[in-house]
């Protein structure tokens, strides 16, 4: 009776192993990844890029064409002793010289000023220039240097 149990024990624990083996081999299938890049057909790279594309006719297209972007884009630096700051806008909607700014540090929006007027409002202040000698005030920073980047528009 031991030996029957010995054998039967045997015969268990062979099973097991194969049936082990088995599903081993089985479940080990690698997966195969393919990177299938995107490609585009424009040679365009921006909407009022005419040299890019050999196409375009040789005019500019008008950029208010459409309307102004809305969004804010980083147009500049605000500086104070070494201490950089981004500086935020977009053309205000009501007016056509007038702009709306505002800056960030750690993370968090800090409204401008200049000249005593907020620049965050729905009127927003006049164009900033570079080394602005006026001087704009961050609340909770104070009076600082601005310089614009060199650009001829925002872009889309």
């Amino acid at each position: 009776m031991v030996k029957k149990n010995s054998e039967l024990l045997l015969i268990g624990v062979i099973v097991v192993g194969i049936l082990a083996v088995v599903f081993m081999s089985r479940g080990g299938s690698t997966v195969v990844i393919q990177d299938n890049p995107v490609k585009f057909s424009s040679t365009r790279k921006h909407p009022f890029d005419v040299f890019s594309d050999p196409y375009a006719p040789p005019e500019r297209e008008n950029p208010y064409l459409f309307g102004r972007d809305s969004s804010y884009q980083q147009v500049g630096i605000l500086d104070k002793m070494g201490s950089m700051l981004p500086l935020f806008g977009r053309p205000s909607i009501n007016s056509s010289n007038r702009w709306e700014y505002y800056t960030m540090k750690d993370g968090l929006k800090l409204p401008i000023s200049m000249g005593g007027k907020p620049c965050n409002s729905d009127t927003g202040c006049g164009e900033m220039l570079s080394g602005n000698g006026d001087g704009v005030d961050v609340l909770g920073i104070g009076a600082m240097k601005s310089f614009i980047y060199d650009t001829k528009q925002l872009r889309r």
